[in-house]
């Protein structure tokens, strides 16, 4: 069997997709690595909205976890009885390292295929990609 083989960006989510033509049918066979796009349709992904479903619980709220990170919160009244603050609710974060993101909801942690927990932004996004369901 004679086929061609080359990469193409994926439409849904931007990433390199493998694409493969067999030479005598025609038939065309896509993948991608990253959210499993198989060539069916050009629909895209808005990867401004990228939806998390958690696979235990089905919330959809998403937290990252982070340490050593420096918190600014503005004080918004001092109460004279025993020191109690009001704070506002929209703390500044300034630096820190993310340990981990995990569901809101009942603290699902995601993990890669290698059962390590994402640390990293972009690995996230493509966990989202291939796990979550997107509109």
């Amino acid at each position: 069997m004679s086929s061609t083989h080359d990469e193409i960006e994926c439409p849904r989510c931007g990433a390199i997709a493998d694409r493969e033509q067999d030479n005598r049918s025609g038939e065309v066979n896509v993948h991608c690595p990253r959210c499993n796009w198989d060539g069916s349709n050009n629909d895209t992904i808005d990867l401004n909205n990228i939806q998390f479903i958690c696979p235990d619980c089905g919330e959809d709220a998403l937290d990252e976890n982070i340490i050593n990170a420096n918190v600014q919160r503005r004080i918004e009244n001092i109460s004279e009885n025993y020191g109690n603050c009001d704070f506002d609710q929209n703390p500044e974060i300034y630096d820190g390292d993310v340990t981990h993101y995990s569901c809101s909801s009942c603290g699902y942690e995601i993990k890669d295929k290698k059962g390590n927990l994402i640390q990293d932004y972009d690995d996230l996004i493509e966990w989202l990609l291939g796990n979550c369901e997107q509109e």
